[in-house]
């Protein structure tokens, strides 16, 4: 029995191993998508863009505050 226990937790420590090469490969692909291309010029994701809209909502109605007051 002590030998069939000490050969299921090799077997579980080899599995467990393994488990962190194929997770490390997704922050990897994450961070390369983030990065713009400058070739290609800046590339920015979704979310750059909304914000981007979402400041120029409020820059353009202060402005319009300020001409109606």
């Amino acid at each position: 029995m002590a030998e069939t226990e000490e050969q299921e937790t090799e077997e579980m420590a080899e599995q467990e191993t393994e488990a962190p090469d194929e997770n490390e490969v997704a922050p990897i692909i994450w961070s390369q998508k983030r990065v713009p291309n400058i070739e290609k010029g800046y590339n920015p994701s979704v979310p750059f863009y909304m914000m981007g809209i979402f400041v120029a909502l409020i820059i353009l109605s202060v402005i319009f505050a300020k001409i109606t007051s």
